[in-house]
């Protein structure tokens, strides 16, 4: 279990690095805040979540300000999720 003050991370490089050491170190939930994404960078966020085998619940910065915004990511394998999850919703259910 693992949080994160990203304090930004606008561009994908960034996103990406976090997602590979969280995959290395096995990082089975990351909470992620203030990650400065609008609604079009949330989906981006999603997908590259998706592709280090992550389903993610990320919550947009708001439009008045430049910054915000939350994310949690549930690693689909240590949690033994499989394709019940599904990325992009509000919840994720788990048996």
């Amino acid at each position: 279990l693992v949080t994160f003050n990203a304090n930004g991370l606008k561009g994908r490089r960034r996103a990406r690095l976090l997602l590979r050491e969280a995959s290395l170190r096995k990082v089975a939930v990351l909470f992620i805040q203030e990650h400065n994404y609008g609604a079009q960078g949330t989906k981006a966020l999603e997908r590259m979540a998706e592709c280090a085998g992550y389903a993610a619940c990320v919550s947009p910065k708001p439009e008045t300000t430049s910054r915000g915004g939350t994310a949690i990511l549930l690693n689909r394998n240590l949690l033994e999720l499989g394709a019940r999850a599904i990325s992009g919703k509000r919840f994720v259910t788990v048996e």
